[in-house]
C-alpha cells in the first residue's frame, strides 16, 4: 500500500493544474485516474460515487449514505457527501459547487455519460469544459520506487499463480475449472484477479476466447493470458504448456518464438519504443 501522502501530492498536483488552466473544479467517477488519486477501486452501478477536486478547498467525495463507512476505511479523503436514497445527489453536489452556470471545469473520459449530463443539467452547467484525464495519466506514466515495487509484487504473484495452477492441472479438467485454480492461486498470493483467458488445444489458435467446457486431452496446447492487481498496479503474463510431451512441430515453433523473444530482450535499450522490439522480435 501507498502512503497516504503520495495521493495527497498528487490531488496537490492536480489542484496546481487547476489554477494553471484557470478551472474551478474536476470532477471523477470511479476509474484508474479516480483511484489513481483516492487510493482506492470501485464499481459504480446505478448510485452516483464521484471526486470534486477545487483549487482552494480540500477535496471530497460524493457517495450514497450506506457506502460512507466502507470508504472511510479505503481512502485517506476526510471530506464525502453523503446522500439518501430519497435525495438527488446532483442537488447536494450543486449547493457545493456552486449556484448557477458559467466557470471551467474538468471532467474525466471514463465519466459515463448518464453521469455528465445529469451533472451538466442538475449540478453545474460550465461555460468552459475540458478533460483533465491527459493530465492525470501523464502524471501515471511516471513510477516512483514504490509503485515499482507493487508493480513487481503484482508480476511475482501472477507467475506463481499460473505455476500453481499449471501443476494442478489434469486431462479431463475444463477451462473453466482451469480458469477457477488461477483465480484461487491469484487470491491465495495476496491480489486481485483481473482477467483470465484459459484455451486448450484448437482454442488457443483463437486470440482471447473465453474459457469454456472445453475439456483438457493428453498433447493439447494449454494457453494462460492472466492477470492480477495489486493496489490498482496490474500485470499481464502470457504462458503456454503442453500436457504431456510436446511433439517435434510444437517444439520446433517454441524454439522459434523464444529465439525471437531471447533476440529481442538483448537489443532492447533506453529510449526504444514498444513498437520497436515488437519488430526485432
Amino acid at each position: 500500500m501507498l502512503a497516504d501522502t503520495v495521493f495527497q501530492e498528487r490531488v496537490q498536483r492536480v489542484r496546481n493544474h487547476l489554477k494553471d488552466v484557470g478551472a474551478d473544479y474536476a470532477f471523477l467517477t470511479p476509474c484508474a485516474n479516480f483511484q489513481y488519486l483516492c487510493g482506492f477501486s470501485y464499481e459504480m452501478r446505478e448510485r452516483l460515487v464521484g471526486l470534486v477536486v477545487r483549487q482552494n478547498d480540500a477535496p471530497f467525495l460524493v457517495a450514497p449514505s450506506f457506502e460512507v463507512s466502507n470508504l472511510e476505511d479505503q481512502t485517506w479523503i476526510e471530506d464525502i457527501l453523503p446522500w439518501a436514497e430519497d435525495e438527488d445527489p446532483y442537488e447536494l453536489l450543486r449547493r457545493e459547487i456552486g449556484q448557477g452556470n458559467g466557470g471551467y471545469g474538468l471532467f474525466d473520459t471514463s465519466t459515463p455519460l448518464g453521469v455528465y449530463w445529469d451533472f451538466r443539467e442538475k449540478t453545474h452547467k460550465p461555460a468552459r469544459q475540458d478533460l483533465v484525464s491527459p493530465f492525470i495519466e501523464r502524471m501515471r506514466l511516471t513510477k516512483d520506487a514504490a509503485e515499482i515495487d507493487l508493480m513487481k509484487d503484482a508480476g511475482k504473484v501472477i507467475d506463481l499463480a499460473i505455476m500453481g495452477a499449471f501443476r494442478q492441472a489434469t486431462v479431463g479438467i475444463t477451462e473453466i475449472e482451469m480458469r477457477r485454480l488461477i483465480h484461487e492461486e491469484i487470491i491465495k498470493h495476496g491480489a486481485n484477479p483481473t482477467f483470465a483467458a484459459v484455451q486448450f488445444g484448437g482454442n488457443s489458435a483463437r486470440p482471447h476466447a473465453q474459457p469454456g467446457m472445453r475439456k483438457l486431452g493428453m498433447g493439447d496446447i494449454v494457453l494462460l493470458d492472466c492477470g492480477c492487481s495489486i493496489s490498482g498496479y496490474n500485470t499481464d503474463m502470457t504462458r503456454v504448456a503442453v500436457a504431456g510431451e510436446p511433439s517435434s512441430e510444437q517444439n520446433e515453433v517454441y524454439s522459434i518464438v523464444l529465439k525471437a523473444q531471447t533476440t529481442a530482450l538483448d537489443k532492447v535499450h533506453a529510449g526504444m519504443t514498444c513498437g520497436a522490439a515488437d519488430g526485432i522480435a
